[in-house]
This record gives C-alpha cells, structure tokens and sequence, in this order.
C-alpha cells in the first residue's frame, strides 16, 4: 500500500495528529540539522581552547580517579615486511604534526580545563626485540607489553599523551604498539593514524614530498562549534527527546552474577572470542537486509534477546559506541569524537524474531537520529545519580566493526590490525562483531568481578544459537526460539540433576573456615573483600584472621563466647 492510500483510509482525527507528528518531525530536523564547523585555529592549531562536552566528561573522571588508566587505549598493527624503525618514528612525528589532538595537553586555567595546543615535537618509539624467543612466549611478552603500556598512567597536564614501541618479532614481521589517552583519541583515529602511516612511510621510502592534504579543520575547532551549537533549542530538542524516549525503561540492567557486585568498578575483565562461519553470517545479513536494517540492528536484537531471558526484564537499554563525525570536515581529523548511545527497548509481548527485529530497527533510527547529544549531557538530562559500581545507563555494549577498515595498505609492507585487548572490561559486558567479507568473528567481554568464565560461555553459546534459529525461522517468537545446546540440556537433565549428595571428605569438609582455606590456597592473590577504594586478598585476609584467632585464644575465649566488636565498617571490621 502507497502511502496515499495509507492517508486515504486515515480519519479526519488521524490525518490531524498525522500532520502534527510530521510538522514536528520536520521541525526537529531542521533544528538538530548540524552546520558546518568553521576553522577558528591557525595553522598549526597551537593556543588554549576549551575542552569538547565529551573531553570534558573524561577530564572529569580523571580527576575522580587520579593516577589510573582506565581512559588508556591501545591499538596494534602487524607490520610484514622489511621494516625501517627510524622511518616508522618520522612517519608517527609527521602525523602528530598534522594533528592538533596529539600534540594536546589540559592544564588548568583559573579553576577550569583547557586543551593547550603545543608545538610539533619528536616522538620516540623505541624497539624491543622478541625475535629470539619461542614463538608462545612471544605472544605472552606482547600481551603483557600490551597490558603495560595501557596500564601506566598519562600526565595530563605535562603529556606527551601518546607512547609508542615497536616490537621485532622475527625477520621481517614487526608490531606497532600505540598507548593513547582517549581523551585524544577513538577508534576511528586508529584507523586514521595507520592509513597516515602507511603512507607517509611510503613517501619517505620513496623519498618524495608528502602527498595528503593538510586536515581542514583541528579538534578543537570542533570543540569551539560544539559548544556555540548544542545550546539553545538544539539542546531543549535533545534532551526533551530522551527524557521522553527513556521514561519508563529500568536504568540497570538486572542479570544474575556469580558474586556480589563489588562497590567499586574495577574493570577485571576476562573475554571469549567466536566465530560465525560464512553460510550463517550470510543468512545473517540476508535476514537483516530483507528487513531494511542493518547487520548491527540485527545482532542488537539477539544480544537483547540473550538478555531478556538471563535478567527476566523485558524492557532493556543497549548501548554502542557513536563515531559522532556528523559532519565531513571532521571525518579525517584525529580526536576524541567518539560517544555512547543508549538504545532502549522493548521486548514485551512475546513478538516473534522478526517483529523484534522491526522494533530494534525503530528504536536505533531514533537513537541515531539524537545522537549529537554527548553521553555526559544525556545523563545529567535524566537526572541520573553516579553509581560508582556500574557504568551509567549502559551496562551492556554491542559493537559491529568493520574489519576492512582496520588495516592500511602501503607498497612497503603489509599491515593488518591485532587485536590489542588489554585485559580490562569497561561494561558488565561488551560483545564485539567485526564483519569480515565472508565470515563473522569477534568476541564476548565479561566483568570478570561479576561473571565466571562458565557462565560467560554459556551466555556466549546461546547467542549463537538464537543467530541460528532466528535465521532459520525468523517467525517464531522468542518464548519458542531455543536457549540451551544438546550439552546444556544434558548438563541441566542430567548433572544438575542428580539428587546424589556429593559431601566432601576431609576435616574441612563442609565448614566455612575450611572452604575458606581451600579457596585462599587456591587464589591467595585473588581479591576477597572490597570496601570503598581499600582491597584486601584472601592471602591478607587469612593472615589477619589468623591473628585475631590467635589474640581470642591466648585471651581464652572458648567456643560459643560472644565477642563484642565495637567497629565502623571498614575493613578491619
């Protein structure tokens, strides 16, 4: 049916609240309609600006958090090929020219955050050279080198904000570590930097005269427009949007954990790779582009639905990380751009796949139509308190990568991206897609706090079993779409089943200090007890209540005595 004849069959009432609804669609779009960004810095962008809303948010956390690393990124390149290390370093001095955000520190001034631009400086990147060890204790070096380098902390105030190392790992074969604050940087500028670098080291081998054109405009050109347009009735048409999207949706997401959730957010991470071979990655993207959505909408709708069956909610809120470039001059500027985006929706009613599909696909259309609201102005727009133990609003990240994308071609080497993951997960969980040309590959973060590997892995198993129902039979509705595998099933039919009591042997059998014994020579290094920003290990705490035994006994408490303990709640206690 057209969509005259749709208007056709409309009341007289229909069609008013029609012509409502569509003068306010198109008076939104004019507004949020974002204009160009014009260049206020000069040439090299040097001077004191103000900080981006989304630079800010993250200043902000810093200071909460001083001497961390939890705005640390890091991204990897393997590079093949003979390698010249001095020309990698003039290649990377070269791009931190080009680009204002790297050659960035924030002080401040009077009370209040600046991005101080400075002038082009050399950028070291020294060589470590693994060529001589065994091929697995290679890899080991380079997770740790990876861990290290995100783990060490960035003088904000001083800088440089960006270390970089080259690692040899055999003739011919190099790795390319950058640790960067996110304050200058995201996942869009990784891919900026190694295409730059492929081919300004090209130039150089070449020995000719750079051929890319100069940035046009700097990041914080973009900061100075930021500001001056998100006010007014572009912000009033924002943040009346989302409060209005997000009544009524829980702000947490309510799974069951294997432990308590520490009051804290520590970000221990631990994480399950997969892959989803190329005839079900392409039923995938069949059943997506038969629906008008997109790969992303489509694997959104199976996280959500995974989720929906663990936590019981049926009205849920994703997340996904925004590039937030909504204008061309932006595209190829190196900075923090990046952003979240809350998706809210609604599972209730039983719906069959496909209708959660349609739903998913409304409610991302309206997320990103909103998207130019910065995720810190979001959350004070809701009124949201700070809960220091979870990430605000969004617990549970779907991302959908392109993996194309993260590789740059250069007639000197080849250079593909490696997976960089530092140990760390940001969120109660993250599931990460990157969409090769004919199969699916990624991988489930976990907050390693909350979740065993078990229970990760489980969660992982039905995701790609409901990708593979939902292929085959997109009509079902999500009560009839299978949860368990054949081996969960014979796990919970038959393990869990059986009545037979299994009582340990041993003189610890069974009592709490016994368990506990076990588990502290099992993992005396592990965290037993958090309180505010103090931990203490089950090697600690064991020792201390060892102590106190031993204080109790020699004062001749005997068993059953009541023990006054006049403590504040802390540790000790």
């Amino acid at each position: 049916m057209s969509v005259a004849e749709r208007l056709a069959v409309l009341t007289p009432e229909q069609r008013a609240l029609f012509e409502v609804l569509r003068q306010k669609q198109q008076k939104a779009a004019r507004i949020l309609k974002p204009p160009p960004i014009p260049r206020v810095t000069g040439p090299t962008g040097e001077g004191d600006w103000p900080l981006s809303l989304d630079q800010e948010r993250y200043w902000f956390m810093e200071q909460l958090y001083p001497g961390g690393a939890g705005l640390n990124i890091t991204a990897a390149t393997r590079m093949r090929g003979p390698l010249s290390p001095p020309r990698v370093e003039r290649a990377l001095a070269e791009i931190v020219r080009r680009h204002a955000a790297w050659r960035t520190v924030f002080p401040s001034v009077d009370g209040r955050p600046v991005q101080r631009v400075l002038s082009a400086r050399p950028v070291p990147v020294p060589v470590i050279d693994l060529g001589a060890l065994p091929a697995d204790r290679r890899e080991d070096e380079v997770h740790r080198l990876v861990r290290e380098g995100t783990a060490a902390p960035f003088d904000l105030e001083r800088g440089p904000l960006l270390r970089a190392r080259l690692v040899r790992l055999g003739e011919g074969e190099h790795l390319c570590l950058l640790a960067v604050h996110h304050l200058v940087t995201d996942w869009i500028s990784s891919h900026i930097v190694w295409a730059e670098l492929a081919a300004i080291y090209d130039a150089l081998a070449r020995g000719e005269r750079l051929a890319l054109p100069e940035p046009p405009v700097q990041y914080p050109d973009f900061a100075v427009w930021q500001r001056g347009w998100l006010q007014g009735e572009v912000l009033d048409e924002l943040t009346s949007w989302w409060r209005e999207r997000l009544a009524g949706f829980p702000v947490d997401l309510d799974l069951p954990t294997d432990r308590p959730r520490p009051a804290q957010l520590r970000m221990r991470g631990g994480r399950l790779p997969f892959t989803i071979p190329s005839e079900l990655a392409g039923g995938l993207r069949g059943l997506a582009r038969q629906e008008g959505a997109t790969l992303f909408m489509l694997v959104l709708a199976l996280t959500a639905t995974v989720l929906q069956r663990d936590s019981g909610q049926e009205r849920l809120i994703l997340g996904a990380n925004n590039a937030n470039r909504n204008r061309p001059e932006i595209e190829p500027v190196i900075g923090c751009f990046l952003t979240q985006v809350p998706f809210p929706l609604d599972l209730g009613g039983d719906p069959t796949f496909r209708e959660l599909l349609a739903r998913v696909r409304q409610s991302a259309l309206g997320s990103y139509a909103h998207q130019d609201l910065p995720f810190g102005q979001l959350i004070q727009a809701i009124d949201l308190p700070r809960d220091p133990s979870r990430q605000a609003l969004i617990q549970a990240l779907v991302q959908v990568l392109d993996a194309q994308h993260a590789t740059a071609a250069s007639a000197e080497f080849a250079s593909e991206a490696v997976d960089a993951w530092d140990g760390r997960s940001r969120y109660d969980l993250m599931l990460t897609v990157f969409d090769h040309t004919d199969h699916l590959q990624g991988g489930l973060e976990y907050d390693a706090d909350l979740f065993d590997p078990a229970t990760a892995a489980r969660r992982r198993e039905r995701f790609l079993l409901l990708a593979a129902a939902a292929v085959a039979d997109p009509d079902r509705r999500l009560s009839e779409l299978p949860v368990l595998t054949e081996a969960a099933l014979h796990q919970a039919a038959a393990e869990w089943n059986d009545t037979t009591p299994a009582v340990p042997a041993g003189p610890s059998a069974a009592t709490i200090p016994g368990l506990f014994a076990e588990q502290a020579a099992r993992a005396p290094e592990a965290v037993a007890v958090v309180c505010g920003d103090e931990t203490l290990t089950y090697a600690e705490l064991d020792r201390r209540a060892r102590e106190v035994a031993g204080r109790l006994l020699r004062a001749g408490v005997a068993p059953e005595s009541r023990i006054a303990v006049p403590a504040e709640r802390s540790l000790d206690l």
